[in-house]
This record gives structure tokens, C-alpha cells and sequence, in this order.
């Protein structure tokens, strides 16, 4: 649980992670006390080649283009969403980068942020879940979700099983 909620960091805000904290431990078990914490431990450089590896594998085909993009509007925020997002919180132990990536997805249902939903359910797909298994994601967060975030998020998935079958790189 403390790894996905750290997650939200990146996806949803500091905000709402710190929300999410204070409502796990107030409900969780016993209070939920703090866990022993898993440092992900490292140097900047180590932190930025774990962070490449595992977006390279995330975004297969579109890498290098997400890379450049990225390069182009902010060297600055490249090398965060490499090192930070991708190295010291993405590559922690605790979650396998499948269930991490499902983790971004219910993050990012009811965002209104179709390229980053699209990106990352393209990513849950190439690590191995399933198209139904978003579908059955879907279908538990939706009614937390606006009928017209509902109907976004399904198109947005049925783009991602269909550039997945297809191969595209779009």
C-alpha cells in the first residue's frame, strides 16, 4: 500500500499523496503505522540509469521520441521524470513495474490527461497485464468517475489495445 500511495507523488501531487497517507493511517491496519520504509538508496547516476531502463521498457517503441520530447520542452523536467520519477520511485523494490503501471493507470482515469493515460496503459500492456484487466480497472473506479471521464478513459483504453495490437508507435 505505502507504494502506491507514494506514487501519487507523481501522478496525482504532493496534495493528494499526503492525503492519502493521512486517510491510510487513520483507517489502515492498527492506525497503520509507518513501515520500515524502503530507501531507494543510490547515487543520482544510479537512479538515472535504473530510471532509463525501466522507462525504456515502459514506452518500448516511443522511447527515444519521449526522450526527445521531453528533452525539447524542459531539460530540466527530462531529467526529473528520469531520475526521480523513473529512478528513486518507479524502480523502488516493494511492487513489480506491472502492477506499478496498473497503479498509474487508476491515477490517471479521472485525470483528463488522455496522452499520459494512454502512454501508461500502452506501458501495462507491454508489461504483461492483460486489455481485460484494465477494462475490470475501469469498471470498479468508474463510479467515482464523471460520465465523461467514463467515456475518455474507455476510448483512451481502446486506443491502447488497438496501437498494442497494431504496433504503433503513435
Amino acid at each position: 500500500m505505502e507504494e502506491t500511495l507514494l506514487q501519487l507523488v507523481l501522478f496525482s501531487g504532493y496534495p493528494t499523496a499526503i492525503e492519502a497517507f493521512r486517510v491510510w493511517r487513520q483507517s489502515g491496519p492498527q492506525g497503520s503505522p509507518p513501515g520500515p520504509g524502503r530507501p531507494s538508496g543510490g547515487t543520482r547516476t544510479s537512479w538515472k540509469r535504473a530510471g532509463g531502463k525501466l522507462c525504456a521498457r515502459i514506452y518500448g517503441p516511443t522511447y527515444a521520441g519521449l526522450r526527445n520530447f521531453m528533452r525539447r520542452l524542459s531539460p530540466e523536467l527530462d531529467a526529473l521524470m528520469t531520475e526521480v520519477g523513473y529512478g528513486r520511485v518507479l524502480s523502488r523494490p516493494g511492487l513489480p513495474p506491472a502492477a506499478r503501471e496498473v497503479v498509474t493507470v487508476g491515477a490517471l482515469l479521472g485525470s483528463d490527461r488522455p496522452r499520459q493515460l494512454l502512454a501508461h496503459a500502452r506501458g501495462s500492456l507491454r508489461m504483461g497485464i492483460e486489455c481485460e484487466e484494465l477494462d475490470e480497472l475501469l469498471a470498479r473506479l468508474g463510479p467515482r468517475l464523471t460520465r465523461g471521464q467514463r467515456s475518455r478513459a474507455r476510448g483512451v483504453l481502446r486506443d491502447a489495445r488497438r496501437l498494442d495490437r497494431d504496433g504503433g508507435t503513435g
